[in-house]
C-alpha cells in the first residue's frame, strides 16, 4: 500500500442497509479479484513490461508474498514518516529514537483497537 495513495470507501452515518452495502462492496472486490487482476496481471504486467524470463516469475513470488502493514493505513504517531525524519534529522540512533515514540505509538494503537472493539 501506498501510504500517499491510500484510497477507502465511506459510509454515512444516516440509516442503511449495511448489510447489503458491504454485501455488494466485497463482490465487487471478488469480481475485480477474479476477472481484472489476472487479466491486468497477464496482459500489462507480463506480456507487455518484461522482456526476459526472469522477470515473469520474480512478479509471481512478489504477488505471492504480499502484506498489508496496518501502521501505513493507521499512521499511529506518525510513523510512516520515522525513517525519513530520522534520515534528514542525521540521527543514527534507531533505538533512542524509537523508544521516544513508543508510547504515542501504543497509545494511539490501543485507541484503534478499542474503537473497533467498541463497534460491536
Amino acid at each position: 500500500i501506498n501510504p500517499y495513495a491510500f484510497y477507502c470507501l465511506s459510509i454515512t452515518n444516516q440509516e442503511h442497509d449495511l448489510d447489503f452495502i458491504t454485501f455488494a462492496l466485497e463482490a465487487m472486490a471478488y469480481t475485480s479479484r477474479v476477472l481484472v487482476t489476472p487479466e491486468y496481471y497477464q496482459r500489462t504486467l507480463q506480456l507487455k513490461r518484461f522482456d526476459d524470463e526472469e522477470s515473469p516469475e520474480m512478479l509471481d513470488i512478489i504477488f505471492q508474498n504480499r502484506i498489508v502493514d496496518l501502521s501505513v493505513i493507521y499512521n499511529w504517531s506518525d510513523c510512516i514518516q520515522w525513517y525519513n525524519k530520522m534520515l534528514f534529522s542525521k540521527n543514527n540512533n534507531v533505538v533512542s529514537f524509537v523508544e521516544g515514540r513508543k508510547s504515542a505509538f501504543d497509545k494511539e494503537l490501543q485507541e484503534t483497537i478499542d474503537s473497533i472493539l467498541s463497534r460491536d
